[in-house]
């Protein structure tokens, strides 16, 4: 999410009037150096509750995400999707050192959330690049945990930037072929020398197929810092804010307004008192200029105007009547806050655990017995039914085996596991072992009786 980098590699030496940038020099990231990156990615474990299936109360299930270490004492930055409507956060790192997480806070408009751990003891970090400075062709590494196999690397190249993939008003995607799948979300996007130029967040996938066809979207790292310092500190970075609503140029509403490219932001609508209407900007205005910033379409005006600082004059050039007009306007504070964070799902009313594991249990019959390759005297518990998605599908239980055991105690019938995975969570364990006999044999499965 090496082959590329030699092909452009050389195209790069066959052109003498090009100066080979230093990463092009040196190829990809080297493997020495990869090892110190490593350490600070992370992968994310999240639980929540959805309806089951046959209508009939909810289920627990898990999903996987990415993440990354910025600060040592345990701040951890991902995606917000990736962490939405979890009711426990689990973060593993590399030593697979297994930690809870806890939501710091997340945006509303940008796909970014921030996490805590408390590890006991400094982590390695990584550190924010520029991402104003990628180009196209850029070499750039995807690091993560797609759909949950492990701490993976893919290597590819910048495909495109400023990608608009409709997610929210400032969109600024860069655009890669580092192979990015299900999972990766939250992870870095990472340039040779292992800066973060990108947070790993979505992809683009044909018809049929939900995996990576090389159509991979990153937050770009400058974004993704601007909203994690607000999120850290409200204060510290309130969004701009001067009462535009602004539309693309199209290239028919260029040719109407006299421009001979489709560029800048057009005005679709003025805030009655704002800093806009003050400076004299009027709606049908095609933003051009903003500061010392040539504007290319209506997202890259948004993205300026909420990080410029608050207080500050800001120029503008506007078109207006075939003709350039100059103004300027001074940025006040949004008067929303769109960095609003996202409230944590309601506690969990804790009900039958095996329920609650997506499994349901039923008493044994001889026929059970005997599918199972139990003895007829032998006691347990029937696996009726396994909701899909649940733990207990992704701990691979099957409708027909059998619950043998609760730790080191036989059980005679479903009400004994039960009795004996309560005693279990009432002594404040989070996790139980049961012993579960099916066609291929008797194995251990973790119950997880509470949260991490």
């Amino acid at each position: 999410m090496l082959r590329r980098a030699a092909f452009l590699l050389i195209a790069l030496l066959a052109s003498p009037a090009a100066a080979p940038r230093a990463e092009w020099v040196t190829g990809m990231m080297d493997a020495d150096t990869l090892q110190s990156v490593l350490p600070a990615v992370v992968s994310i474990t999240i639980s929540k509750e959805r309806p089951a299936s046959n209508g009939s109360g909810t289920v627990r299930v898990e999903a996987f995400g990415s993440g990354y270490i910025i600060d040592k004492s345990g701040i951890i930055v991902t995606n917000r999707h990736v962490i939405e409507g979890a009711e426990t956060i689990a973060v593993g790192l590399m030593d697979k050192t297994r930690l809870k997480g806890t939501l710091v806070a997340a945006a509303e408009a940008a796909d970014v959330a921030v996490v805590k751990v408390d590890a006991g003891h400094p982590l390695p970090t990584l550190e924010f690049g520029d991402s104003d400075k990628l180009r196209v062709g850029d070499p750039v590494l995807a690091i993560g945990n797609p759909l949950g196999v492990g701490m993976s690397v893919s290597a590819g190249i910048v495909s495109a930037l400023n990608r608009n993939i409709m997610d929210t008003p400032y969109d600024d995607y860069i655009q890669t072929d580092a192979a990015i799948n299900h999972g990766n979300s939250g992870g870095p996007l990472v340039d040779p020398v292992g800066r973060v130029v990108g947070m790993d967040t979505a992809i683009y996938s044909s018809e049929g197929n939900t995996g990576s066809i090389g159509l991979g979207f990153a937050l770009p790292a400058n974004v993704v810092k601007m909203v994690v310092q607000h999120l850290l500190d409200p204060e510290h970075s309130r969004p701009g804010w001067v009462g535009l609503r602004v539309q693309e140029v199209t290239p028919d509403i260029a040719e109407a307004v006299g421009l001979t490219r489709a560029v800048g932001a057009l005005v679709a609508g003025v805030d009655t008192n704002s800093p806009a209407a003050k400076a004299g900007i009027r709606e049908g205005d095609v933003i051009l200029r903003y500061g010392n910033r040539d504007i290319s379409d209506s997202r890259e005006l948004l993205r300026l105007i909420v990080i410029s600082p608050i207080g500050q004059t800001i120029p503008i050039v506007a078109w207006r009547d075939q003709k350039p007009v100059t103004m300027a306007t001074t940025v006040m504070q949004s008067p929303t806050d769109v960095f609003m964070p996202v409230k944590p799902p309601p506690p969990r009313k804790h009900g039958d655990i095996m329920v609650n594991y997506g499994v349901s249990l039923a008493p044994l019959t001889e026929a059970d017995r005997q599918s199972a390759g139990l003895a007829s005297n032998q006691g347990g518990a029937l696996i009726k039914a396994v909701e899909p998605n649940s733990l207990g599908a992704e701990d691979g239980l099957q409708p027909g085996d059998v619950v043998v055991k609760v730790g080191d105690d036989p059980v005679a019938d479903p009400a004994a596991v039960q009795a004996l995975l309560a005693a279990l969570k009432a002594q404040g364990r989070r996790v139980a072992i049961a012993l579960v006999q099916g066609k291929g044999g008797p194995r251990w499965v973790p119950v997880l009786l509470e949260e991490p």
